[in-house]
């Protein structure tokens, strides 16, 4: 299953000014939030925590046109087996691309994952412009951030501090053609 909270998808919107989406689960992609090809989910304020999933315990961004901006409020907290404790984009050739966007006083803070704490771009792309990604835990690489498979991230601003990886890469973590 995705997004055990809430959907967005085929050229569908969805705006968080405030409130709180908390303790979502999905067998798969997208915890609290799942983003598809072609939908925005637009966060200003507010808090999205305590998601669980495979990939993306918090928000996922999934497949061609799929964009998640994270602009305020705070997301902690997500918990993902695989990748991206709080955060992740996705993309690979039949998919497309999905992006994430962190900026202005969005803080990412506290997630756990098997790679990428708090987040992870794996064939995705992910742009921090400014906020606060702190305190990710990693059991493998890239306690705070990982990208992997021609993932991206680009960090042109904001703070990544804290970050915790028993294997290599407490802050960021880069794979391959990344």
């Amino acid at each position: 299953s995705h997004g055990g909270n809430v959907a967005v998808v085929k050229n569908g919107f969805a705006l968080m000014t405030g409130g709180k989406i908390t303790g979502g689960k999905a067998t798969s992609r997208g915890g609290n939030v799942y983003v598809h090809s072609g939908g925005t989910f637009n966060m200003t304020g507010g808090v999205v925590e305590k998601g669980n999933a495979t990939n993306g315990g918090n928000i996922e961004s999934y497949g061609t046109g799929a964009t998640a901006i994270i602009s305020g409020g705070l997301v902690t907290e997500g918990v993902a087996s695989s990748r991206g404790g709080n955060i992740y984009a996705y993309g690979d050739a039949s998919n497309g691309v999905g992006s994430l966007r962190v900026s202005g006083t969005a803080e990412i803070i506290s997630g756990k994952a098997k790679d990428g704490g708090n987040g992870c771009s794996y064939g995705g792309n992910m742009v921090i412009n400014a906020g606060t990604i702190q305190d990710g835990i990693a059991s493998q690489y890239g306690g705070n951030l990982y990208a992997q498979s021609s993932g991206s991230i680009t960090i042109q601003g904001g703070l990544v501090k804290d970050g915790e990886a028993t294997t290599e890469g407490g802050n960021l973590y880069a794979k391959g053609n990344s």
